[in-house]
């Protein structure tokens, strides 16, 4: 007979009290905000939800717990070698990204918004 780990229990629970504490007593508004908002917004009840996954724990669960090479270890797995980043950092949020005046996420603006984050 198949068991789940303790892990995998342990996700599946807190995965379950999350659904229960945010997410099912929000459906109503979701569906509101949405029909009301149109499909090319975001609602403001999703902008409310977003930091409260990563803070549970419950977000990028696929990547490995160590954060060091994790990002790494994810792009060598999936990449051609001269396709994978020397360097991988995490962001919360694409919103966080320099756009250029097109919107879509610039490089040069991306590798100079890395440097100044640095230093």
């Amino acid at each position: 007979m198949f068991t789940f780990s303790p892990e995998v229990q342990d996700l599946r629970r807190r995965v379950a009290a999350f659904m229960d504490e945010h997410i099912y007593p929000n459906e109503k508004r979701f569906y509101r905000e949405a029909e009301e908002l149109g499909p090319w917004k975001v609602t403001p009840i999703l902008d409310e939800l977003k930091p409260k996954a990563p803070e549970a724990g419950l977000w990028n669960l696929f990547l490995p717990r160590s954060h060091e090479s994790g990002g790494l270890s994810l792009c060598r797995s999936r990449l051609s070698t001269y396709k994978c980043p020397s360097e991988v950092r995490l962001v919360r949020s694409q919103d966080q990204l320099p756009r250029g005046t097109s919107g879509k996420v610039q490089r040069q603006l991306v590798e100079r918004w890395a440097r100044e984050s640095v230093s």
